[in-house]
């Protein structure tokens, strides 16, 4: 007989999830309010980033910081009537930045972005679907030879974890995409990376496969998870009842499991994008800017530009002046008209803990419940290699990995 399971979460963890599950015999039913893709399992740059494997929290990013905040359109900020409530995650941020915080967390990212690719390529093909994922690197170019310097460190860096990187000049540069702006000095090629041709179709391409394997996909908000005497009770519109649960909400996650005796630390990134539609062609891989913090992928409704992120919750109203902001940015680094139309923008909420490693785990309170969220900025990157080790941690299999940097507990 079957068993059953039921995750909380749609987006691109607990589809994956969902699909890997069913492989192995499970009826698996997904709960879900944002079935209409406006969440940042569809929002987002598009980019499979398995060369960042630096945590945010470190003492080479925190002298940063100020200057970001105080430029009110810089690629950080912080809502201010939001600060008090913000305050205690900060706290632990940097408590973070700590050496030893900051290798433990960089090996855990290590872990996961190394079998990242090979599971996406195996979760596509299995669904004859290879073409979404673009496997031709990306640039990450430097405009001032203050830049120019970070990277080669970031070169150096790279090469110590095995992850390979190019140094460009401008003219090579040039030469890969040509409309970059010759005011760019040098750059890196990541030939290893890959990126997403369109993050919201994906997403709708394994929630049909999902469908089809004879999933259940059930559109609600749950507010609440409390223990029953059946397994577990799951509060929404509706009310249900599962044995076996798995909680996958992404920046909502930390609501769901106070009821259950944990108590994460997890905020919210709000994220921003804007579209320029009409120069879907004008690049061939996604290209990054170290001094704007800022990225631009070519898909297939257009040129996504992305990188912004703004601390301000859940609940806040979003300034799509930040995301029109991203057009200024393209402009200086790309040769594009100075008349253009961008349009759709869009701001989503990543799920952030403060060491940026994600909580893949089960629970030692209670029996058949389990979590898979808090990815930050590589849901997109880490959700087929997230959803191959939940489901060996589920069905009882052998693990393929060290997973105690992504207790739950940790932060206990």
């Amino acid at each position: 007989m079957s068993q059953s399971i039921t995750i909380i979460g749609g987006g691109i963890i607990g589809v994956c999830c969902g699909l890997e599950l069913q492989q192995r015999g499970f009826n698996v039913s997904i709960i879900d309010d944002k079935q209409d893709r406006q969440g940042c399992s569809t929002g987002n740059a598009g980019h499979f980033a398995i060369e960042q494997i630096n945590p945010h929290a470190s003492w080479s990013m925190l002298p940063r910081i100020p200057k970001m905040l105080l430029d009110p359109m810089g690629p950080l900020t912080i809502r201010w009537p939001y600060f008090p409530q913000l305050f205690p995650w900060l706290a632990r941020f940097f408590w973070n930045a700590r050496s030893a915080s900051v290798e433990r967390s960089r090996e855990g990212l290590k872990a996961l972005n190394q079998q990242a690719l090979a599971a996406w390529e195996a979760l596509l093909a299995n669904i004859g679907a290879p073409e979404f994922l673009q496997a031709k690197g990306h640039l990450l170019t430097a405009e001032s030879d203050k830049g120019v310097a970070a990277l080669r460190q970031m070169q150096r860096q790279s090469e110590r974890h095995d992850i390979r990187c190019q140094w460009l000049t401008k003219e090579a540069m040039l030469s890969m995409e040509s409309l970059l702006s010759d005011t760019l000095k040098a750059g890196l090629w990541y030939q290893d990376t890959a990126f997403c041709i369109e993050p919201g179709e994906l997403l709708l391409r394994l929630r049909h496969e999902f469908k089809q394997l004879g999933g259940r996909l059930e559109r609600d908000r749950i507010y609440q998870v409390d223990p029953d005497p059946r397994g577990y009770r799951l509060q929404g519109e509706k009310s249900y009842v599962c044995q076996r649960l798995l909680i996958a909400a992404g920046a909502w996650s930390h609501q769901l499991t106070k009821n259950l005796g944990y108590s994460v630390p997890l905020e919210t990134e709000r994220g921003y994008h804007l579209m320029l539609p009409e120069h879907q062609h004008c690049l061939s891989r996604p290209v990054a800017s170290y001094e704007r913090s800022f990225i631009m992928t070519p898909m297939s409704s257009g040129l996504r530009l992305a990188g912004t992120v703004e601390l301000a919750g859940l609940k806040a109203k979003p300034n799509y002046q930040r995301a029109h902001l991203l057009q200024n940015h393209a402009q200086a680094i790309l040769q594009l008209p100075k008349e253009f139309v961008a349009q759709d923008a869009w701001m989503g909420c990543r799920p952030t803990l403060p060491d940026s490693l994600p909580v893949l785990d089960q629970s030692s309170k209670h029996q058949h419940l389990y979590f898979a969220f808090g990815h930050q900025h590589l849901g997109l990157t880490q959700g087929a290699i997230s959803a191959r080790l939940m489901t060996a941690m589920i069905t009882g299999d052998h693990v393929s990995m060290d997973m105690s940097p992504y207790r739950i507990d940790r932060f206990h």
